[in-house]
C-alpha cells in the first residue's frame, strides 16, 4: 500500500523527530566523548587539500596516491576527502557535528524510501531506535575515514528513492536522477555494486514487468560493469570477484547477516563483557520469539509476504561484498534492511491490537537493545579513542612506520607535528606494535575489549 503525499510528509517529520530524540539521547550518553577526537589512523592523510593533478590521476590509477591503502578504484571517494580536508582542515570538532548531519541526512532518506513503499511511521521509529542504538552506527560516526562511506550510502538510498519515484510517476528525470546517483554511489565505493541485483529486483517488486524491468535497470548495469573493467585494468591490485566457492569469504557473510540483526553485535569468547552476553541471548530469544509468532500468525501477514520478502532479500544481497573482502564497517545498509523487517513484525504482531502484555514485552526487549547496543558502542568509541593501543600502534605506523620503509605519507604537516607530539607524550619515538605497548608503563594508554574493526 502506498500512503498518499501529506501522510507521508506528516508522518516523515514525526520519525525525524524521533530520530533527532534518538541521536541527542546517544550523544547524551555516549556519543560526547567523541567530540574531543581528533584524527587517527588513515583519517592522517586521507584528508587533505589535494593537488588537481592527484585529483585527475585518480581517475587513471589507484585511489590512494600514497598507495599504502587497499587497493581500489574510487575517484570520487578521493574528491569526497578532498572536499571535507579542504573545508574542515584541522577543525574536528565542526567536522564532526558535519559528520552527525550527513548521518541524519542519511536516515532521513531511508525513513522517506521506507514510508514511500507504504511502511507505518510506528516501523520507521522503531527502525530509527535500532538504528541509533546500534554498534554499526557508532563505529561510523566514531571515525572519519567513513565519512565517505556514508556519503555513498547516501547516493545508494537517492538512487532507489528516485528509481521508485520514476516507477510512480512515469517521469524520466527521476530516472537520471536515479542513474546520476548511482554512478556517484559506485564511483565512491564498489561495495555498492549490490545495486546490480537490487535495481532489477526492486523493479520487478514494484511492476513485475521483466521486459520493462531489464530495459530500464540497462543504464545501472553499464555504470556497475564499466566501473568493474576500469577498476580491473587499471587497478588490478583491486580485489576481484569469483564464483570460486574456495576463495569465498562464505563464513564471514554468515557472520555480516547475524551481525546486521545485532545492536550489540557479537559477542567475543575470552572477552570480559557480560552485559553483552546477556543482551545478545535475550535479543536471540526476542528475534526467535518473532519468528515463532510470525508463523502463527501466518494468515494475517500473508497479504504482505512480498513487502518481508523485499526487505530480507535486499538485506542478503547488501550482505555479498562480504563474500570479497569482508568489513565489520560495512553492514549499515544490510543493518537498516533487517531492523526494518524486525520493526514490521514487532508493529504487525505485538503493536496490532495494542494489547498491554504484549506492549510491556516490546518495550522489554527493545529495552535490552538498547542497552547491548549502547554498551557495545561505548566500547568501540573506546577502541578507537587515540589513547587506545591499537589506535596509538596505528598511527605510529603512519607517522614512523611507512617513512621508515620508505612510502611517503602526505600528512599536513600541523596535523602531523600535534601526532608526533602527541605520540612522543607517551613514550612513543617510533612504530610500535599492541604487544610492545603492554611493557609501556603510561597508564593512559588504554587497551580496548574489542579491535577496531571487530563485528
Amino acid at each position: 500500500m502506498i500512503s498518499n503525499n501529506s501522510s507521508i510528509n506528516r508522518d516523515l517529520k514525526i520519525c525525524l523527530i524521533s530520530l533527532t530524540t534518538f541521536m541527542l539521547l546517544w550523544y547524551l550518553f555516549i556519543g560526547n566523548a567523541i567530540f574531543r577526537e581528533g584524527y587517527i589512523w588513515d583519517d592522517l592523510h586521507w584528508f587533505r587539500q589535494y593537488s588537481y593533478s592527484e585529483l585527475f590521476k585518480v581517475w587513471f590509477s589507484n585511489w590512494d596516491v600514497d598507495q599504502v591503502e587497499t587497493p581500489a578504484y574510487r575517484p570520487l571517494g578521493t574528491l569526497f576527502y578532498h572536499i571535507l580536508g579542504t573545508i574542515f582542515q584541522e577543525n574536528t570538532f565542526l567536522f564532526r557535528i558535519f559528520y552527525l548531519l550527513l548521518f541524519f541526512i542519511l536516515i532521513s532518506i531511508v525513513n522517506f524510501f521506507f514510508l514511500l513503499l507504504g511502511a507505518k511511521k510506528e516501523v520507521i521509529i522503531i527502525l530509527n531506535f535500532l538504528v541509533i542504538c546500534s554498534k554499526i552506527f557508532s563505529t561510523l560516526i566514531s571515525w572519519f575515514t567513513l565519512s565517505v562511506l556514508v556519503i555513498s550510502y547516501i547516493f545508494f538510498f537517492t538512487t532507489l528513492v528516485n528509481f521508485y519515484l520514476f516507477k510512480l510517476k512515469k517521469k524520466k528525470n527521476y530516472l537520471l536522477y536515479s542513474i546520476l546517483s548511482c554512478f556517484i554511489a559506485i564511483y565512491t565505493r564498489e561495495e555498492l555494486y549490490t545495486l546490480f541485483f537490487i535495481i532489477p529486483f526492486f523493479s520487478l517488486y514494484i511492476e513485475g514487468d521483466l521486459k520493462k524491468t531489464l530495459k530500464e535497470s540497462l543504464p545501472f548495469f553499464i555504470i556497475i560493469l564499466s566501473h568493474y573493467l576500469i577498476r580491473d585494468t587499471i587497478v588490478p591490485d583491486a580485489s576481484k570477484i569469483s564464483l570460486n566457492l574456495s576463495t569465498l569469504n562464505i563464513l564471514d557473510f554468515i557472520k555480516s547477516i547475524i551481525a546486521s540483526s545485532l545492536p550489540m553485535s557479537f559477542y567475543k569468547p575470552h572477552t570480559n563483557d557480560p552485559v553483552n552476553l546477556a543482551t545478545l541471548v535475550l535479543w536471540i530469544i526476542f528475534l526467535f520469539y518473532i519468528l515463532f509468532e510470525s508463523l502463527k500468525k501466518f494468515n494475517l501477514l500473508r497479504s504482505k509476504i512480498f513487502f518481508y520478502l523485499f526487505g530480507i532479500i535486499c538485506g542478503l544481497i547488501s550482505c555479498t561484498p562480504n563474500l570479497i573482502f569482508p568489513r565489520s564497517f560495512g553492514i549499515l545498509i544490510p543493518s537498516i534492511f533487517f531492523y526494518f523487517i524486525i520493526a514490521s513484525l514487532i508493529s504487525e504482531i505485538f503493536l496490532y491490537k495494542k494489547e498491554n502484555s504484549k506492549l510491556l514485552l516490546t518495550s522489554f526487549f527493545l529495552i535490552i537493545a538498547y542497552i547491548g547496543g549502547l554498551n557495545r558502542s561505548q566500547n568501540q568509541i573506546i577502541a578507537v579513542n587515540e589513547y587506545s593501543a591499537q589506535i596509538i600502534s596505528y598511527d605510529s605506523l603512519f607517522v614512523y612506520g611507512f617513512p621508515l620503509n620508505g612510502w611517503s605519507i602526505t600528512i599536513p604537516k600541523k596535523r602531523l607535528d600535534k601526532k608526533i607530539f602527541f605520540l612522543n607524550k607517551l613514550g612513543v619515538y617510533s612504530f610500535v606494535t599492541v604487544e610492545q605497548l603492554k611493557t609501556n608503563n603510561n597508564q593512559k594508554i588504554i587497551f580496548s575489549k574489542y579491535p577496531p574493526l571487530s563485528f
